[in-house]
This record gives structure tokens, C-alpha cells and sequence, in this order.
């Protein structure tokens, strides 16, 4: 049967504190596979859970509450590499492709997993600024080419 470790193996190899700082992409593929491991069904198959708390979300072995991963900033390659208290999420690429941060409205996807349980809007959200964020940069490199 698969466990935790399986789960972390397979969804989260490696601390966000570990994604390169300089590779934007690398970051949002991180949150892509993390994300893609927090769909329910995949829960499921792994025998965990995540605990919604007011003090914060955490990915759980089912029934018993062993700890695995806070579901936070912590645990985001993007809040750690590009977010700081004086600069905000200005330089994030969810800000710079939707001009929205990850607050907790509802209709806002981090809003959405923390208010509803649902984990598809950030997954959705995360491919959908990959996507922009790969055409952006393809642009700016074009751009910059064209300057030399």
C-alpha cells in the first residue's frame, strides 16, 4: 500500500527552501506537483488527509494526524523564493499574469482551498500562470534579441 513517504517521494521531493531561486518555472512546476498531490482521489490511494485548522492546513496520515507537510507559504517555492513582508507578491508570477495575490476570498483559488477544501482552482490556476509565464518570457527574450 502506499504511505506517506510514497506520497512525499512522489509529490513533494523537495523542500521549497531547495527550489532554485533563479528559475521561476522550476518554482511554479513545484507548486503544480504539489498541488496535483492534494487532489482528493490521490489522498485517498495514499491513505492521507489533509486537516483543515484554524491555525492552518496540514497533509495528515488518515485517522491518526501524523504530521507530513503544512499546506502554507512554507511549502510554496514561490512564496519563499520571490515573496518578502517589504515587497509583498509583487515579483510572484500568479501576481504578475492575474494581478491578484493568493489572499482568502472566496473565488480566489488559495481562498477556495482554505474557506472549501478545494485544491483543482490552485492546481488550475498554477498551469494556467505557467503557461502565461512561458509566453512572457519568450517574448522578453524575443525582445531582448531584437535589441542586440
Amino acid at each position: 500500500m502506499k504511505n506517506a513517504d510514497d506520497w512525499l517521494d512522489k509529490y513533494y521531493p523537495v523542500s521549497a527552501y531547495d527550489v532554485a531561486s533563479d528559475d521561476v518555472i522550476a518554482m511554479i512546476d513545484h507548486g503544480i506537483l504539489k498541488w496535483s498531490g492534494l487532489a482528493p482521489d490521490v489522498l485517498i490511494d495514499y491513505g492521507l488527509e489533509i486537516i483543515f485548522r484554524d491555525d492552518g492546513q496540514m497533509l495528515c496520515v488518515a485517522n491518526r494526524c501524523v504530521y507530513i507537510i503544512e499546506i502554507d507559504a512554507t511549502t510554496c517555492a514561490l512564496c519563499i523564493n520571490l515573496n518578502s513582508c517589504s515587497r509583498g507578491c509583487e515579483y510572484c508570477p500568479i501576481f504578475i499574469e492575474t494581478g491578484e495575490d493568493c489572499d482568502l476570498n472566496d473565488g480566489n483559488p488559495w481562498g477556495d482551498f482554505v474557506n472549501h477544501e478545494l485544491t483543482t482552482p490552485m492546481l488550475e490556476l498554477l498551469i494556467d500562470v505557467k503557461s502565461k509565464t512561458l509566453d512572457r518570457l519568450e517574448k522578453e527574450k524575443e525582445r531582448d534579441e531584437e535589441a542586440q
